[in-house]
């Protein structure tokens, strides 16, 4: 069994402390089921943070995790996968269809159209 201080982290930046403190790892063993993509989305973590935990783990005979990222360490955080995809089912692309039809049925879409043509001609001071 390993001691408390062979698995500390190594020495990082205050930012980096707090980004792994807030995501819940206290042990530099944690990482090693956790992908290095996912440690660089966490607020805080730079490349030097995780050079360095990487040299850590390299010298107790471990590593990131490889493959698909582990993102369960994520969930809460701001800018977590869960968050970004949830907004991208709201995010509508240019030129999709819009539930009464093509973009190019918005009549705002046509050459020469104005927004003033859309408007109302009567209930409004100053309109006929």
């Amino acid at each position: 069994m390993r001691s408390d201080d062979e698995m500390a982290f190594p020495k990082l930046a205050a930012p980096a402390r707090r980004a792994l403190s807030a995501a819940g790892y206290t042990r530099l063993d944690q990482l090693a089921q956790v992908s290095e993509s996912d440690l660089t989305k966490l607020h805080g973590m730079g490349t030097t943070a995780i050079a360095a935990l990487r040299e850590a783990l390299h010298e107790r005979g471990l590593s990131f995790h490889a493959g698909v990222p582990a993102s369960d360490h994520l969930q809460g955080v701001a800018g977590s996968p869960g968050e970004v995809d949830e907004y991208l089912r709201g995010v509508e692309e240019p030129g999709s269809q819009h539930a009464s039809g093509p973009a190019a049925d918005d009549p705002r879409d046509r050459p020469g159209r104005g927004t003033s043509d859309l408007l109302p001609r009567s209930g409004f001071p100053g309109t006929r």
